[in-house]
């Protein structure tokens, strides 16, 4: 379960890094009920049909990010 933190939250910090983090919550809230995983939401976000794009994409920046210095993570995750 722990890891599932973890990447939700790595997920918003790419999001939010994008200018997309307010944007995706809000049409999530939206949404809710009738897309509760919020899936169909993020392809609409990002106008994709397959999200497996994004996927890689997240998972690059992922990697990348873990080798910035801890206080440059910091600065960014402050913003």
């Amino acid at each position: 379960m722990t890891i599932d933190y973890a990447h939700a939250r790595y997920f918003c910090l790419y999001l939010q890094q994008r200018g997309l983090l307010e944007a995706f919550y809000r049409k999530f809230r939206q949404a809710a009920g009738s897309d509760p995983t919020g899936l169909r939401t993020l392809r609409g976000l990002f106008a994709v049909n397959d999200l497996s794009s994004l996927d890689t994409d997240f998972r690059a920046w992922a990697l990348a990010y873990d080798r910035q210095p801890l206080k440059v993570r910091e600065e960014e995750a402050a913003r």
